[in-house]
């Protein structure tokens, strides 16, 4: 039985998170109250500074897409907007990404069966994706045409590289070339404290 700091009633471990730099091994706070904070501070944090004054969340606004006014709490949250909130509306947002995938969802099985439930590249049985549980859907971005279903790593990993073959093979190149002699040290505390300071 652990004690919470802010709401000081003693529960089971199950209600605290793991904390490894923690003497204890759990976090001080439960979790609900921990939700709690998490959630007040996301509200402060969409409330912020937006180019050195802060915003006001409309009430209401309109949805560019179905052409509707409706309330604030319709949007989601975009801190990158002057109004603070997502462009189109969620109910919009979905049918957009329902429409792009519903295409090619009906083929998800048979892609998978073809790979033997396994991604295309690494070959693992794992989709990495903690949200879905799914493949990722792969695509040629110019010609928009599918080329097979990755695990999150996979299809990251060609993401970044920008779909380009040429930097591929670069990047297999320099990964089958000879280390240098230099050993990397990982300190998370080091023990020379004098040596760091500046």
């Amino acid at each position: 039985m652990l004690k919470c700091r802010i709401c000081k009633i003693k529960k089971p471990e199950i209600y605290f998170s793991a904390r490894k730099n923690s003497k204890r091994g759990y976090r001080l706070e439960c979790k609900d109250c921990r939700n709690k904070i998490i959630r007040e501070d996301r509200e402060e944090r969409n409330k912020q500074l937006y180019n050195g004054k802060y915003r006001e969340i409309p009430k209401q606004r309109k949805c560019p897409k179905c052409g509707k006014t409706k309330d604030a709490s319709e949007f989601g949250y975009n801190r990158t907007n002057a109004h603070g909130l997502k462009c189109w509306c969620k109910i919009c947002t979905t049918k957009e990404r329902s429409q792009r995938y519903d295409i090619v969802y009906p083929y998800y099985k048979e892609l998978l069966e073809k790979q033997n439930g396994k991604c295309a590249i690494c070959g693992h049985a794992d989709s990495n994706n903690i949200r879905t549980q799914r493949f990722a859907i792969d695509h040629n971005h110019k010609t928009e045409m599918v080329r097979g279903l990755l695990c999150t790593k996979c299809n990251h990993a060609i993401g970044m590289l920008g779909d380009n073959t040429d930097i591929l093979e670069k990047a297999l190149k320099y990964l089958k070339q000879p280390c240098t002699k230099i050993k990397y040290k990982r300190y998370w505390r080091p023990k020379n404290k004098e040596r760091y300071k500046d």
